[in-house]
C-alpha cells in the first residue's frame, strides 16, 4: 500500500482516537521543521528511525558518447536518508513473501 499523508492521519485516527485536524496540525509542523532544518543544512536524527541530512556533490566534467561535447555538471545538494539500525534489523524481520508465493 501507498502511504501519503491523509492514509497516515486515518490510520493515526483510527488507533488513537485523536480528531484529524489535531493529527494534520501536528505532521504539517513535522514536516516543516524538516524543511527548516534541511534548509539551514542540518542533519535530522529521529532515534530508533534514521537520519536526514544533505549530501552536497561534486563539480563533473562529462563527455556526451555521441557527439563527443563536453558538459560541466555543477555541483548539488541532495537529500539523503540513512536508517538507523535498530528500524533496519526490525524491516528485516518482517516476513514479506509467504512461502507458498515464491
Amino acid at each position: 500500500m501507498h502511504y501519503n499523508k491523509n492514509n497516515i492521519i486515518n490510520y493515526i485516527k483510527k488507533k488513537k482516537k485523536i480528531g484529524k485536524k489535531k493529527i494534520n496540525i501536528v505532521i504539517t509542523n513535522f514536516f516543516k521543521k524538516i524543511i527548516f532544518y534541511i534548509k539551514k543544512n542540518k542533519v535530522i536524527q529521529i532515534k530508533n528511525f534514521g537520519k536526514f541530512f544533505i549530501k552536497k556533490t561534486q563539480i563533473k566534467k562529462w563527455i556526451n558518447p555521441k557527439n563527443k561535447k563536453k558538459y560541466i555538471i555543477y555541483p548539488k545538494k541532495i537529500l539523503k536518508f540513512k536508517i538507523s539500525k535498530i528500524f533496519k534489523k526490525k524491516i528485516n524481520k518482517l516476513n514479506f513473501y509467504k512461502k507458498n508465493n515464491l
